[in-house]
């Protein structure tokens, strides 16, 4: 993992800082030498933010249905857990949820549900709160069940919950990439900003993708994303990477979708917020093409869920959960 945060003046704001460059560019990867742990099948992109409200889930649901229609297998998984609502964006109604999964009084293939574009959302509980505060245990056993995904996906998106919370953490320090999605509000940058310090702390180094939404127009967008920016390479140079993978504006369009219960891309498919979903869609379907040819044997990543369902429950001094190592 490169530890040079990128200059936010590069006109190349992407969610790699140059795609055909990243394409050409053979890295060497450390070979996974714990074989309890399996290659990944699917790559794990978890999308979180520090507060909420912050259009967190509409885009996830939005971009899991642009990749579906760009022929990717696309499983949704709303990991919301207690407080999910992903079902509504997609239109969906589903029977069961990840507490049923839990419980063991459903299977994983009983609680999926097929949505737009042939997504398939795993739906989260939502006013279970047995499922918001579910234990350890709970967490290492739902990540077994979830390995099953890999078998019918090619990109699983994980739409976290809002906050820093041990589960939230634990979610993050496996995936095998991390949204962020943030504002120009000074609120939003502060919740942010702590997301990214306790990444720092937990993961010692890590690449985050940072969407702005809700801005006024692209140039207020790219404004946040420099003051975040700056604020990164002063507190954790070369241990953080942060890229600017793109913005939404705030608009009407936006909120008609959610409640209208259909995703904005196909609703309002000519909008500004439609393109600029579009526009990161495009940027995450290279990255996975990129990700997906270095999955050979034993020197790809490790399935994420195989991670963490191998999660310690030992804290460090500082109180933080650690995940087991994968190598020596």
């Amino acid at each position: 993992m490169s530890t040079q945060t990128e200059n936010p003046s590069s006109r190349s704001y992407g969610f790699l800082s140059d795609i055909r460059a990243e394409q050409g560019t053979i890295r060497k990867q450390v070979p996974m030498l714990n074989t309890d742990l399996s290659p990944a099948k699917s790559q794990v992109i978890c999308i979180a933010s520090g507060k909420g409200g912050t259009g967190k889930t509409l885009i996830a649901c939005n971009l899991a249905v642009l990749l579906a229609g760009q022929g990717l297998r696309v499983t949704l998984l709303d990991a919301d857990l207690g407080l999910a609502n992903a079902h509504l964006l997609l239109g969906v109604e589903p029977k069961y949820d990840l507490s049923h999964l839990i419980r063991g009084e459903r299977k994983l293939d009983e609680i999926v549900v097929g949505g737009p574009k042939g997504v398939q959302l795993v739906p989260g509980g939502s006013g279970n709160t047995q499922l918001a505060v579910s234990s350890d245990e709970d967490l290492r056993s739902l990540a077994r069940h979830l390995i099953g995904l890999e078998d019918f996906s090619d990109i699983i998106l994980v739409d976290l919950s809002s906050g820093i919370h041990p589960q939230i953490i634990r979610f993050l320090n496996v995936a095998h990439d991390i949204i962020l999605v943030g504002n120009f509000e000074a609120t939003a940058q502060a919740d942010v900003l702590a997301t990214i310090g306790m990444l720092a702390e937990t993961l010692g180094q890590a690449t985050v993708h940072l969407v702005i939404n809700k801005a006024r127009d692209r140039e207020q967008a790219v404004t946040a994303f420099q003051q975040l920016w700056n604020r990164v390479n002063r507190q954790w140079r070369g241990r953080i990477k942060l890229f600017f993978s793109g913005w939404l504006p705030q608009n009407w369009y936006v909120q008609r979708s959610i409640n209208m219960g259909k995703p904005l891309v196909l609703k309002n498919p000519q909008s500004l917020p439609t393109q600029c979903l579009k526009t990161i869609a495009a940027r995450l379907y290279k990255h996975h093409l990129v990700w997906r040819s270095r999955q050979v044997g034993n020197w790809g990543m490790p399935s994420a869920f195989a991670r963490l369902s191998q999660m310690t429950a030992e804290q460090d001094g500082r109180g933080q959960m650690r995940p087991l190592p994968i190598s020596d």
